[in-house]
């Protein structure tokens, strides 16, 4: 087993991303998420499997709300340590012990998503920061 993802980006109605979120149910046991905006015109789903994060920190979608990202992924991110390690050294704080850290330390984190603060410090080669 291992968690599934669905999502769309168009126009498209909310009980029809509840049925693609139920159509991989077996993929998830330990949990279920989504995310839903008609005007931005995206859908997000999730089924978890929850292996190093068990508690509800590690439930997605993440959502990083001082800038508006919210993401969902399917994986693990092996090097989550290091990553974790680099960013506080930087002064981000975290808020799961799956998670490297939060951008924003003067805000409440929610749940911030590991490859967030990855993505936004090194553009488009992170990536290869990413082991997983």
């Amino acid at each position: 087993l291992m968690c599934g993802i669905a999502g769309f980006w168009g126009a498209f109605p909310r009980p029809l991303l509840d049925a693609m979120s139920a159509s991989i149910a077996h993929r998830g046991p330990d949990g279920a998420g989504s995310f839903f905006d008609a005007e931005a015109k995206v859908g997000l789903a999730h089924r978890r499997l929850a292996i190093i994060e068990l508690g509800d920190a590690g439930a997605q979608p993440m959502t990083e709300t001082s800038r508006g990202v919210t993401l969902i992924y399917n994986g693990e991110l092996y090097n989550f340590r290091d990553l974790r390690h680099e960013l506080e050294q930087r002064g981000c704080v975290g808020a799961t012990s799956c998670g490297p850290a939060h951008p924003n330390p003067t805000t409440t984190p929610i749940r911030p998503a590991p490859t967030v603060p990855v993505k936004s410090d090194h553009g488009p080669a992170h990536d290869l920061l990413c082991a997983g």
